[in-house]
């Protein structure tokens, strides 16, 4: 078992969210809802590509910039207290105090 001294020892991450996943998925919905646009508009393909082009690079863009806001969130969370909070009676069953 591990110390809990190693465990404050430990950098802590700033945040624990998973933001890497927000610019693509925000790009292709982007490219998905142009494309379902263009396509019911009845548009040329030299339009209709020009226009998802233009709609991706712009979400990509937005996707960017809410992954920067969301990884500049103080999300720090120590473990340390909830750990501490429980023990073990006699019978070996755990409770908070």
């Amino acid at each position: 078992m591990e110390n809990i001294d190693e465990h404050k020892a430990a950098p802590l991450k700033r945040n624990n969210l998973n933001t890497k996943h927000f610019p693509p998925l925000l790009t292709l919905l982007a490219g998905l809802i142009s494309m379902i646009i263009c396509l019911s508009k009845g548009s040329d393909l030299k339009v209709m590509l020009l226009t998802m082009f233009i709609s991706m690079m712009l979400f990509a863009f937005v996707g960017l910039a809410i992954k920067m806001i969301a990884d500049n969130f103080d999300m720090k969370r120590s473990y340390d207290d909830i750990l501490d909070d429980n023990e073990e009676d006699d019978d070996g069953e755990i409770f908070r105090k």
